[in-house]
């Protein structure tokens, strides 16, 4: 394997862990001062034991060792080379380097000195895949506009928060729960036809009539942070203006009268952290903000996803009449191994004939399959905390996540290529569970979530259907952005990170696949 290859084979990012291993060579990802606050010990030291292996590094030390070796020979045997012949070598190498990284300079300059939005300016799709912001310096500069834009961002939601405002609330539903998955592969779920019994509880509920799965749902990124702002705003990817212009839906709900609950295994408050603490889809730490969307919130993460559970059953007494509650899981985040107890690894290596796969390929498929068992049944403990209530609980990963399938990779691509990359990243699963008492009295959103389950969706647009659902009328509401209504608009574009035409890359792909 090449060292272009190994490196898309081992360095792919994964959300707001991998900046350190980026930050020491800077090829693509160029945020290490706004993004480092964001990670934690146990974040970073997972991603470091995922991507720093001996195939990972091989390569680079054997050039260095002989280097070494060469320097060795020539002090050695005394050889002499001559001066000139040095010079001659130092100038073709400076003109070489100077026409190579022409782009790269031009792209620095275009980039410091255009106006973007803090979300264009965050997801820098473009940036050259040789360098980018390749010396420190630049990284300092990159960094430094990124935090101003933030800091812009941020006082742009505060002066929201004073703005935000409903003209009624029917209470439609009394209970909806959110539950916002990671990194999931919809090629690895059960319920979408995987070969591998990783969702045995969610079939079970498929086949009660209790969940229905829907068919063809994209995220608009393959970033956490990216995800989490469209997300949670009433922007959706394409409208006027940017996301900070619009209200957050929690806002809005708690303005309405729900009670409020976030409860998060990634992103827990930190009281040191300050204007740091909001970068990416951190901004729901920032405590005014936190204030205005959330009644209550956890305080502390959790080795894994059940201990938000815990953290559920002991706010019970806080229960009110008309709740939203948030689940933000750790789910199938790299690494996979970390990501479920030792006793329930169910798959082995063994159980994967996949002969072009090494060993620890082979380990990474069978903990991620793991991974999505026990997701399966974190979930299903949430879904039961529901059963004698009436509720609607919708499931829905940020993004995708690439795991062996039709290729040799895993983690998401620093940019995304072929068709492939985009099924694998940014293809989810989505499901909505209603429980006994919600299918009786609400039979009519019940056959129109049956109805909507095969239409196309992008994960922007989630803000509407949970608006729809509670019942709030308000001006930032669009009914043909709501999924399950029958005047939702199937022909929108859903455009990837702002460029890539889904539908028109899936077209192709299928087109090949004849």
């Amino acid at each position: 394997m090449d060292e272009k290859s190994l490196l898309r084979h081992r360095l792919q990012p994964c959300p707001r862990g991998y900046v350190l291993l980026l930050s020491f060579g800077g090829a693509h990802q160029c945020r290490p001062i706004t993004n480092l606050p964001e990670t934690n010990q146990r974040e970073a030291t997972e991603a470091l034991s995922s991507y720093l292996t001996l195939s990972a590094i091989s390569f680079p030390v054997i050039l260095i060792l002989l280097l070494m070796v060469s320097h060795i020979y020539v002090s050695w045997r005394k050889v002499n080379i001559r001066i000139s012949t040095f010079g001659w070598a130092g100038i073709c190498v400076l003109m070489f380097s100077a026409i190579d990284c022409a782009k790269n300079k031009v792209f620095i300059i275009r980039n410091l000195t255009e106006p973007k939005t803090s979300l264009e300016y965050e997801y820098a799709s473009e940036i050259p895949h040789s360098g980018g912001f390749y010396l420190p310096f630049y990284r300092l500069l990159y960094a430094w506009k990124g935090v101003s834009l933030e800091r812009d961002t941020y006082r742009k939601l505060e002066r929201q928060t004073e703005n935000v405002s409903i003209d009624s609330c029917t209470f439609r539903s009394p209970d909806i729960v959110l539950i916002i998955g990671e990194a999931y592969s919809k090629h690895h779920c059960q319920l979408y036809g995987y070969g591998k019994a990783t969702t045995p509880r969610q079939m079970q509920m498929k086949q009660d009539g209790s969940l229905v799965a829907f068919t063809d749902v994209v995220s608009p990124f393959h970033q956490t942070s990216m995800v989490f702002r469209l997300a949670f705003s009433l922007y959706a990817y394409g409208q006027q203006g940017d996301w900070m212009d619009y209200p957050l839906f929690p806002q809005l709900f708690r303005k309405a009268g729900y009670q409020v609950t976030f409860l998060t295994n990634q992103f827990v408050p930190s009281p040191t952290l300050d204007i740091f603490d909001f970068c990416g889809s951190a901004f729901v730490n920032a405590p005014k903000l936190s204030e205005s969307m959330f009644n209550h919130r956890n305080q502390h993460s959790h080795t894994y996803d059940l201990g938000l559970l815990e953290e559920y059953d002991s706010l019970s007494a806080y229960r009110q009449e008309h709740n939203l509650t948030i689940f933000h899981l750790l789910g199938q985040h790299t690494g996979y191994a970390d990501r479920h107890p030792e006793s329930l690894n169910r798959f082995q290596p063994s159980d994967y004939h996949r002969p072009e796969l090494s060993n620890d390929d082979l380990y990474e498929l069978a903990h991620y399959d793991n991974a999505c068992l026990y997701n399966d049944q974190v979930v299903t403990e949430i879904v039961n905390r529901y059963q004698d209530k009436e509720a609607i609980i919708i499931y829905m990963p940020d993004h995708g996540e690439m795991c062996f399938d039709g290729s040799l990779t895993f983690g998401r691509t620093l940019s995304v290529n072929t068709p492939n990359e985009v099924y694998q990243q940014f293809e989810i699963p989505f499901w909505i569970w209603t429980s006994p008492d919600f299918r009786k009295n609400h039979p009519d959103i019940v056959k129109q979530v049956i109805k909507a389950k095969d239409r196309p969706f992008m994960t922007d647009d989630i803000p509407q259907l949970l608006l729809y659902l509670a019942g709030i009328s308000t001006p930032f509401y669009l009914e043909e952005a709501n999924i399950i209504s029958p005047n939702y608009h199937c022909t929108r574009k859903r455009m990837l990170m702002g460029t890539i035409d889904y539908d028109k890359i899936i077209k192709t792909m299928k087109q090949i696949e004849k």
